[in-house]
């Protein structure tokens, strides 16, 4: 049984409120079955101190136990528990039992205080605290007469990390039944984690990831010498198959929905073979499978001419990403999707001639449908479910008791049927203030519905009404926002988008008509207002089989029938109205399916940069590594059948980490910009180049860049399998000034007057947020302990420089002594600048401490630091609007100066939080010999999910995003031998 160093007393406590306790509170020891791999943990709890606390409800009692975290449920009570992390075999269940402990019952008035509440704070001076408060007592357990938690050891699956599956555990020393007022203290526990399958051993390579992998594991795991045995893979979760684009392929981009003309003339300038084709063997292709086209104007020998033209139906995008969508345009099938040999030729539009024409029932109306939607504002937070795009339109605001706030939407409408029908409406809103929301809906002054819901939520109504309220041309949509809730002064909902579905009669407006028929028959139509002679109707209810209908024109009525056994949407409309393409280009797509080689780096770039990134592919391979450039497009072609899509990213890395030659790829580098509005919904949004992965992670923000979710690509969890960087290039200058910082700096001569410095910076706001110069001090100089001794945690040997605001710039005006400060020591060189504290987008606190301004006054292209930014959205680098970059890109993309890399947030979060990503990372950096900004980010990330209360900090995992190439080699004056901690429990930090 090995005996395991527990975290020991904090010299200075985490919650600086609380009363500083005495002496170490446990021990472990630690014991692995070699046949089950069954985990004996059994951990000593030996002194324990109460400390007077606060709760919404009043004073409280907190329960204070050296080296332990705290567990985090707001509102629930708030306990000592020991977090881990073990590795599991790759299949099977995991559980865990205690098999004995010793206790003691504690009776008296055991009042614990609920765990905190983390909110966002009114914006104070630019900046938006993300602060811990005191939170009421959860009713449903204070008032229930059990302990609580019920378990006093629990266990569940975190996930793979590429090979290795992770499981973390939580043991309870204390329980604590509130109307009982009894607290039981459990002095020892014994406890066993245990595998249902039991283990296998793999061998050979299988059995070995590379070495910087293992280095991470051995850090984190508390059973590494057992878990590196039982890699595996899940047994699902995996499967991704990409999409062979057919050989000498022409992309054919659309906006629109309706009837394309590709004509003779776009065919040649995009440099299509139209004197060498057979049209017979044409084909267009969608989502992978071959659609129906007509060709018109054919030579007499069946060649296309200068008449010719390629006739087919495109469809709008649909998706977030997409500005436009793709249709293939070849000579020869792909490999999949195609439903006839090559030799029976391209699939072809039926014409179709109505042989009981004679037998129609004349039909004069049709349904129609108005789809209205504004895109004008982005609210991340709204609602906070994933699946929403998050804009909105205009807002409705009632201000004042029993006020009523309202918007006008106007509808221009076909001409309307007079007939004995129903039209229907339906709206979406969001609600956006919590409380009760009344809604009434008027058209054309008339009242129409009346609805209500409730809170920040996305709500969706439906109604229906007379149709003789609806007239032709312009009607009035009035939207009502009726403040009349007890106690609410305000309210607030915005407008997502409105759908009238009405029945028009049979006229064309501007020589078009698009309608679907009231349902199967034979039926005969007669549509007049056409001013034109070449009109044409098409069948496009499937949108894969689309019919020319055929009809006549005569005195400005085009007639035609159908005989059908279901409901059918037709397009009629002049020849003249058919639409052009955005663009025509040969696809020239690389094949990604496979490599002869394995790949240890993938750099994805815009097309647009990807000439400016293959110096740095040609840099890391000279130094070793198997490098691929990517263009952005090849992927979007054969995961996404061409479209933008920031799953097809994702898509492509777990393809090829899954499918590629082992060892399976390590690096990943996103070479591009990106932002929320790829659509470019906003005049004043910039073009989006390589999306960022937009979800629901942050707590109170709701949606921001998880470019993590890019590398999460093992099982279906959060974890990273990859290192990954985003280079926030606008242009191929941003590009190549970034590649040459990186190699700058990596072959510069290690320069102890600077390689071994570090700056750290420091708010001086104190409160739910974290004491941040305490946390600041505590990596700079808290220290470990180890098997074999204590170590800094920051080596000796590296000297601290501390700019903390309030405490060292204290003139008349602190914040700008405390700017030109920070400016000379980052001008003077520094291997590492960390910041703990309030942040904005564009600044470091309230006070602006250190500000995009002052970074034209850094001049330190031979000192580039790398930057932690232990904040909040100093890297919310997706903000669309021009000119708003934010401070983390900022930096690193600045020509010659500034940082060589910064690992930044892209969200809100906790300094305790930060804490523990700050604390891996110098772990990770200095004691388990990581030398790669990649490496050791991922190790950061991992050793707060190893060791936080479970679920507290998981939006940091996504969050957290890396500006800068994840293969850098960290300059360090010197590397520390690797320290085997592999038998003790993080964090081991003792606070001076």
């Amino acid at each position: 049984m090995l005996l395991i160093m527990p975290p020991s007393a904090l010299g200075q406590s985490r919650s600086p409120q609380l009363e500083e306790p005495s002496g170490a509170s446990a021990h472990m020891a630690l014991n692995i079955d070699d046949d089950s791999g069954e985990i004996t943990i059994e951990m000593v709890t030996s002194e324990f101190t109460f400390a007077d606390g606060m709760s919404t409800a009043g004073p409280c009692k907190e329960i204070v136990a050296p080296g332990y975290e705290q567990s985090s449920v707001p509102g629930e009570p708030q306990l000592p528990i020991y977090v881990g992390l073990v590795g599991a075999p790759p299949s099977g269940n995991i559980s865990i039992e205690i098999r004995s402990m010793e206790s003691v019952t504690l009776t008296g008035n055991m009042n614990i205080c609920p765990a905190p509440l983390a909110a966002a704070q009114p914006d104070a001076g630019g900046v938006t605290p993300f602060v811990e408060e005191p939170t009421a007592p959860a009713p449903d357990v204070y008032a229930l007469d059990a302990f609580y938690p019920q378990q006093s050891a629990v266990i569940s699956e975190l996930g793979f990390m590429r090979s290795q599956r992770l499981a973390r555990f939580t043991l309870y020393p204390f329980q604590v039944d509130h109307v009982t007022g009894q607290l039981i203290y459990h002095r020892f526990m014994r406890v066993a984690i245990r595998f249902s399958e039991g283990v296998t051993q793999t061998s050979g390579e299988s059995a070995v990831e590379d070495e910087a992998f293992e280095r991470v594991m051995r850090g984190l795991l508390l059973n590494y010498n057992a878990a590196r045995n039982w890699r595996g893979f899940p047994l699902t979760g995996q499967e991704v198959t990409a999409w062979t684009p057919p050989a000498d392929a022409y992309r054919v981009w659309v906006s629109q929905t309706g009837i394309y003309r590709l004509t003779y003339d776009e065919l040649v300038a995009a440099g299509f073979p139209v004197d060498l084709v057979d049209p017979t063997q044409l084909r267009m292709m969608y989502n992978g499978q071959e659609i129906a086209i007509r060709i018109v104007g054919q030579q007499p020998d069946g060649g296309l001419g200068p008449d010719s033209a390629i006739l087919f139906y495109g469809e709008a995008p649909k998706e977030r990403f997409a500005p436009a969508n793709v249709y293939w345009l070849s000579l020869q099938p792909s490999q999949e999707g195609l439903d006839r040999s090559a030799e029976s030729g391209g699939r072809r539009m039926e014409e179709y001639s109505n042989n009981r024409a004679a037998q129609a029932s004349s039909e004069t109306m049709a349904v129609t449908q108005l789809h209205l939607e504004e895109n004008s504002n982005y609210v991340s937070s709204l609602p906070m479910e994933p699946g929403f795009d998050h804009w909105y339109g205009r807002r409705i605001t009632a201000v004042g008791a029993g006020l009523t706030g309202q918007q006008d939407i106007v509808m221009d409408l076909d001409p309307v049927s007079s007939g004995n029908v129903v039209a229907r409406l339906q709206v979406a809103l969001a609600g956006n203030v919590r409380g009760p929301h009344h809604l009434r809906i008027l058209l054309n002054r008339t009242q129409i519905f009346e609805g209500y819901w409730e809170d920040r939520t996305y709500q969706t109504f439906e109604t229906t009404f007379d149709h003789t309220l609806l007239q032709a041309g312009e009607n009035t949509l009035r939207l009502q926002l009726v403040n009349d809730a007890p106690g609410q002064t305000v309210d607030m909902a915005y407008i997502d988008w409105a759908k009238l579905t009405y029945t028009r009669s049979l006229q064309a407006q501007d020589n078009h008509v698009d309608f679907t028929n009231r349902g199967p028959g034979n039926w005969k139509y007669s549509i007049a207002t056409f001013d034109k002679n070449e009109v044409e109707a098409y069948d496009v209810t499937d949108p894969t089989k689309v019919r020319l209908v055929l009809g006549a024109v005569e005195n400005g009525r085009f007639d035609f029938s159908d005989y059908q056994a279901a409901a059918r949407h037709y397009i009629v409309s002049a020849t003249a109205n058919q639409l052009a393409p955005l663009a025509i280009e040969q696809a020239n797509s690389t094949d990604l399916r496979a490599t002869s080689t394995h790949v240890d780096y993938i750099m994805i770039a815009h097309p647009d940069l990807v000439d400016a990134i293959r110096p740095l592919a040609d840099y890391r391979t000279r130094h070793g590594l198997n490098v691929m450039v990517v263009n952005l497009q090849d992927i979007y072609d054969q995961f996404n059948y061409g479209r933008a899509s920031a799953q097809a990213i994702q898509d492509f890395l777990k393809y090829a980490y899954t499918n590629w030659p082992a060892p399976a790829v390590r690096f990943a580098l996103l070479v591009g910009d990106g932002n929320y509005d790829p659509l470019g919904y906003l005049t004043t949004s910039e073009p989006s180049l390589l999306p960022p992965y937009l979800a629901m992670v942050d707590p109170d923000l709701g949606e921001t860049a998880a470019d993590n979710r890019y590398a999460a690509i093992v099982g279906d969890d959060l974890i990273p399998d990859l290192s990954i960087g985003r280079f926030p290039a606008k242009t191929p200058a941003d590009v190549t000034a970034m590649v040459e910082k990186t190699m700058r700096y990596e072959q510069a001569p290690i320069d102890p007057n600077w390689n071994q410095g570090i700056l750290f910076v420091a708010d001086d706001l104190e409160g739910g947020g974290g004491a941040f110069q305490n946390f600041s001090n505590a990596i700079a100089d808290g220290y470990i302990e180890t098997n074999s001794g204590r170590l800094a945690l920051v080596p000796e040997e590296y000297a601290r420089t501390k700019l903390y605001l309030g405490a060292g710039c204290e003139d008349g005006a602190p914040a700008v002594q405390c700017r030109q400060e920070i400016v000379d020591a980052v001008n003077e060189g520094r291997l590492f600048v960390s910041y703990v504290g309030h942040g904005a987008k564009q600044y470091w606190a309230e006070e602006q401490i250190f500000n995009q301004d002052a970074l034209f006054q850094l001049h330190n292209a031979n000192r580039l630091p790398i930057m932690l930014a232990m904040t909040c959205l100093e890297g919310f680098f997706h903000e669309s609007e021009a000119n708003s970059d934010a401070f983390g890109e900022m930096i690193v993309r600045l020509p010659q100066n500034g940082a060589v890399a910064s690992w930044s947030p892209t969200g809100f979060g906790l300094a305790s939080g930060h804490d523990y990503l700050e604390t891996g990372f110098f772990l990770g950096l200095f004691h388990q010999g990581l030398t790669t900004m990649g490496e050791a980010t991922t190790f950061g990330k991992m050793h707060m999910m190893a060791h936080a209360p479970a679920n507290k900090y998981d939006d940091l995992l996504d969050t957290f995003v890396l500006f800068g190439d994840p293969a850098l080699t960290v300059r360090s004056a010197g590397r520390e031998p690797v320290v085997d901690i592999q038998h003790q429990f993080l964090p081991i930090l003792m606070r001076d």
